[in-house]
């Protein structure tokens, strides 16, 4: 069988569908990829901006974590944009970061909304195209709480609005870049003592979701409203 008669046999077959390759194109440093039903925003240059991360490390004092321009920072970074810039998007947006066979990691947005993410990817662009703003929102990441150091007994605590997924203060206040007093994590000395906390506190506030971690940040009991 010739490949012409080939190609014409599967294409008189029902479930025949010609491969159409991914519609791509270039914002700055991203490669928008459009599939059938979802598009999708790369960021392919691994050293985009790359001279802010190092600069701005070098500011913080001792103690203040360090940025390198990693895949999980940009990540980071693009939530803190969404979240003080474009709250409207943040339910399209979903941010991540891939690896690939040279395992190289990189930032990565996605949407089943094409203008959504191209209204994203234009204003993040800008956004770190204006310096002054792309460090002004590295400083609040370093300042924000990183995960407590803790023993192998202790456990940490999480809440969180369970209609947003945003994450709140040990009052059960929505908690704001700006505000470096609002306490994201409590401590516990056991896990009994957490679910003892979180029962007490449950039924006046049936809106919040409780997550508790391990000291290896694994969590390891949630507790969600209306459902146990």
């Amino acid at each position: 069988m010739s490949k012409t008669t080939l190609i014409q046999f599967f294409k008189n077959l029902k479930f025949w569908t010609p491969y159409s390759p991914p519609k791509q194109y270039i914002i700055g440093p991203f490669i928008i990829s459009e599939a059938k039903n979802s598009i999708s925003a790369l960021l392919d240059d691994k050293n985009y901006k790359q001279h802010i991360f190092e600069e701005e490390s070098a500011k913080f004092a001792s103690g203040i974590r360090k940025f390198h321009g990693s895949c999980y920072e940009w990540k980071i970074l693009a939530k803190e944009f969404l979240e003080e810039q474009l709250p409207h998007l943040q339910k399209d947006i979903q941010l991540e970061y891939l690896y690939n066979r040279k395992d190289r990691c990189r930032f990565c947005a996605r949407s089943e909304n094409k203008e959504s993410i191209l209204e994203f990817v234009q204003s993040f662009h800008n956004m770190c195209e204006d310096e002054k703003l792309m460090r002004e929102i590295l400083v609040r990441m370093a300042n924000h709480e990183m995960f407590p150091e803790i023993n192998q007994m202790q456990v940490v605590l999480l809440r969180a609005d369970n209609a947003t997924g945003k994450v709140l203060d040990s009052n059960f206040k929505l908690r704001s870049a700006y505000n470096k007093n609002q306490e994201k994590y409590t401590i516990f000395e056991s896990l009994d003592e957490a679910v003892s906390y979180i029962m007490l506190n449950c039924h006046d506030n049936p809106d919040v979701e409780f997550m508790v971690h391990d000291h290896l940040q694994k969590l390891i009991y949630s507790y969600f409203p209306n459902r146990l």
